[in-house]
């Protein structure tokens, strides 16, 4: 279920280098698709040089909330554990069968359904997420025909079918058993737990019934054909690299759809407001949909090579979910030639036989045959053994390059295809990208693995170029050039000159020289991932691509593909609301520094100095494709609304209390009748919005009688201190005049600290965003169907984190809040 477009439901909707010879031959293996020119450091110059206070934005502030997002796929597999695991302890130890076998939990069920044994809703809701979540992946295109766990999972409907007879436990005993269970996971639970887990109310669990394959009625007990043997729990427990795999792979298209509707949507919206700044809205909730899913697969992949050490790149995944056969002829291979034989067998052939492909990947087959050499030695391979690993391994190149061809790649691939029918061989050119069809936003035309290709090929053109040089691509080596949206109908192809042309070897400068390889941009993980994951790359093109980088940077095409039709317009709007900012914030410091009397404090000159390094992020000489394409362009806006104008402005705003000063002053007079509201409107403006921040009031609004005295707690004097300034107050009014004894209170609160205003307690989408905080979020969109037939999943927990800090951007309040420049009213 991808997040809502709010939009929708509340509007209707020449380049200088001073080159040699040298410099202008293309790196080694680089195919002749790209020159090295030198980089004038000139170029990159930091205006104020780098700020030096960045850490204070992650250190002095409120430690943001990491929670730790248990996935779904971890889930099923500890769901799966835990219902045999309660079927076999709760089945009498002189009941028969081999409890090691599969088979056993059909005893098991017929066993209480004979005896009414009492279930306990844990039990029934950790069945049905394993049978929902293997049954997706049965019927997929890969577990289809896996007879192992066909079985098995007929054996969870039959257990289901029949333990849904069963009467649940009475209430002493139910809350017993579910204080029991949930103690279990009380260190580790997640603050949005609830969302994914908790039981069904009726209305949801009416839809369920007779939902396949939830049957509502026994079914029969599954049987296995004659030759064929059950899976032991071992077994089964053991088999999941596969299936889980695959699961990773539908969450990541799942993913990729909720961008791709986002920007789908903002595309439309972009043609109803063409001429308007609305639209930046609009950017502002994309981007946070593509970084949400962006970290969560940055937690989904950390989780999957915990669980999977084996399976540590995406090589080594797609080597187990589309090389079954070849898999199993290696492990013939290897039994019937090699003298060692291990239970691990399996494991390490696909381990193997992914390092060949990233090898394929990488342009670089040659370096496969220390691979075969090392694996065949570990088995002791004969040297029959040895040749025939070499030809499997060498059917792995020729289906790589067939799966996953470049543009230069596909003549001569026609080329040995008519050398082989003039050979006599009738063969013809396979259809590519293939391997992930049925997933709709990561497979066949926006194959996922065609990107991962284009990004492993371009790290080793950034491994082989000096840091004094940058990238230039061959115009047409991968495709059409130069780039028009218009003309884009899919991702392979269709974009592959733009990411390797217009996209990458401008992030590289970037990396290597601009603001992003120079410094860390406070939160940059929460407000721009896909910046922090190329600088990784960029800095170790030596190690094998990640699934989180990949998904970020198909995230970026994708964005680019459905938000074709505004492309352009949403270019030349970003670049110029981020430039219209800046020049706001530029007349307001010459406003400041222009006035009599004026003294810039160092923490207003350090603040501004901030928030004016980030102006780095909208350079022209890094390429306005790079910098404004649909996903950079709302990311840059996200980054400059968030920390450079929120935070930073919260900061600077009340950076010798100005703020609380005027703000306690003005509400003294409202509340004494002396001035009206309405009558001062942008004072009212800035009480609506900081009516809500502990800094500014330290609790409720001041009352009549206690003015001064919580306007000196708020300036940061202790209670004591504050009610003897006031009383002084009191008897210098009455004196007509200033005494001794006020002059000296004022060193009683020296030294001490003022509360700062926190932007998380302004903005609730601040909070979500940056402090990843959704302890609170609420689902207003899903309907009892859809809840009942998503929740348990990513993208559920995934669409409500994200429609609710949608929600708070959109809100009247918060709109017209984030559309102020903080800064350029401090004046």
């Amino acid at each position: 279920m991808p997040p809502k477009n709010k939009r929708q439901s509340t509007k209707k909707n020449k380049k200088k280098g001073n080159t040699t010879a040298s410099n202008n031959e293309a790196p080694p293996n680089s195919n002749r698709s790209t020159k090295q020119y030198d980089v004038n450091e000139k170029d990159f110059l930091f205006p104020g040089g780098l700020p030096d206070n960045f850490h204070e934005y992650e250190d002095g502030r409120k430690k943001s909330i990491q929670a730790s997002y248990t996935s779904v796929y971890t889930r099923y597999k500890k769901a799966t554990r835990e219902f045999v695991n309660f079927m076999i302890q709760n089945t009498p130890e002189w009941v028969a069968g081999n409890r090691n076998s599969v088979d056993f939990l059909l005893t098991a069920a017929e066993w209480m359904v004979e005896n009414r044994f009492e279930i306990h809703a844990n039990v029934m809701r950790d069945l049905k997420l394993a049978i929902r979540l293997r049954k997706r992946v049965g019927e997929s295109l890969y577990g289809g025909g896996d007879v192992g766990h066909k079985y098995f999972i007929d054996i969870l409907v039959f257990c289901w079918s029949h333990l849904l007879t069963l009467p649940r436990l009475k209430d002493k005993q139910r809350i017993q058993v579910e204080s029991d269970e949930n103690e279990k996971y009380t260190r580790n639970k997640n603050s949005y737990e609830a969302l994914m887990f908790d039981e069904e109310d009726e209305d949801e669990a009416a839809f369920l019934i007779d939902e396949v394959p939830f049957p509502s009625v026994p079914v029969p007990r599954p049987k296995l054909q004659a030759e064929q043997q059950p899976w032991t729990i071992d077994e089964l427990m053991k088999s999941d690299d596969r299936t889980d795999s695959i699961l990773f792979l539908f969450a990541l298209d799942d993913f990729m759809g909720a961008i791709s509707y986002q920007y789908k949507s903002l595309a439309q919206n972009c043609s109803r407001h063409e001429q308007s700044t609305e639209i930046i809205e609009d950017l502002l909730e994309a981007a946070t949909t593509a970084n949400m899913t962006i970290q969560q697969v940055q937690q989904l992949e950390m989780e999957f090579i915990t669980d999977h050490e084996h399976i540590n790149t995406p090589y080594r995944m797609l080597s187990a979910i589309v090389l079954p056969e070849i898999t199993f002829h290696t492990c013939q291979i290897v039994k019937n030639h090699g003298k060692e034989w291990t239970g691990r067998i399996e494991q390490d052939v696909f381990s193997f036989l992914g390092d060949c492909l990233e090898c394929t990947f990488r342009n670089q087959e040659e370096k496969a045959d220390a691979l075969i050499s090392d694996f065949c030695h570990r088995y002791e391979m004969n040297p029959s053994g040895f040749d025939e690993i070499t030809k499997w391994v060498q059917g792995v190149f020729s289906i790589t390059k067939m799966e996953v061809p470049l543009m230069a790649e596909i003549p001569i691939l026609k080329k040995q295809l008519e050398l082989a029918k003039s050979l006599g061989q009738n063969h013809k050119l396979p259809k590519s990208h293939t391997w992930l069809s049925n997933m709709e936003y990561i497979g066949g035309d926006r194959a996922i693995h065609h990107t991962l290709r284009l990004l492993q090929s371009f790290s080793k053109i950034i491994e082989s170029t000096p840091n004094d040089k940058k990238i230039l691509n061959r115009p047409g080596f991968f495709g059409p050039s130069p780039f028009r949206p218009e003309r884009v109908r899919k991702i392979h192809g269709d974009l592959d000159e733009y990411l390797m042309a217009d996209i990458l070897p401008q992030w590289f400068l970037m990396c290597r020289h601009g603001i992003i390889g120079q410094t860390n941009i406070p939160h940059e993980p929460e407000l721009c991932p896909l910046f922090v994951l190329l600088r990784d790359y960029v800095q170790k093109p030596h190690k094998p691509v990640t699934w989180s980088l990949v998904f970020a940077v198909h995230a970026l095409l994708t964005a680019t593909l459905d938000a074709a039709p505004a492309y352009n317009v949403l270019m030349n709007m970003s670049d110029a609301v981020f430039q219209n900012y800046f020049q706001q914030l530029d007349h307001a410091f010459k406003f400041i520094t222009k006035e009599k009397d004026t003294r810039l404090t160092a923490s207003f000159a350090q603040n501004m100095g901030t928030v004016s390094f980030l102006k780095n992020l909208g350079l022209d000489k890094f390429g306005r494709k790079a910098l404004w394409n649909p996903l950079c362009a709302s990311t840059t806006l996200l980054t400059l609304s968030y920390f450079g104008n929120m935070e930073v402005g919260c900061a600077l705003i009340d950076c010798r209390a100005q703020l609380r000063i005027t703000l306690h002053l003005f509400h003294a007079l409202k509340v004494l009748g002396l001035v009206r509201e309405g009558q001062i409107p942008f004072l009212d403006i800035l009480n609506q919005y900081f009516k809500s921040s502990r800094g500014v009031w330290e609790g409720p609004l001041p009352r009549r009688g206690e003015f001064v005295k919580r306007f000196w707690i708020c300036f940061g004097m202790s209670a004591t201190d504050s009610k003897q300034m006031s009383e002084e107050a009191k008897i210098s009014i009455l004196d007509r005049r200033i005494g001794n004894n006020t002059k000296q209170s004022w060193g009683r609160g020296k030294g001490r600290k003022m509360s700062p205003i926190e932007p998380s307690e302004l903005l609730t989408s601040y909070r979500r965003i940056c402090n990843r905080d959704f302890h609170d979020v609420v689902d207003r969109h899903h309907t009892v169907e859809q809840r009942a037939r998503t929740k348990g999943t990513e993208i559920y927990g995934m669409a409500v984190r994200t429609n609710d800090t949608m929600d708070s951007i959109t809100t009247e309040d918060e709109s017209a809040f984030l559309s102020l420049v903080l800064l350029a009213i401090c004046r």
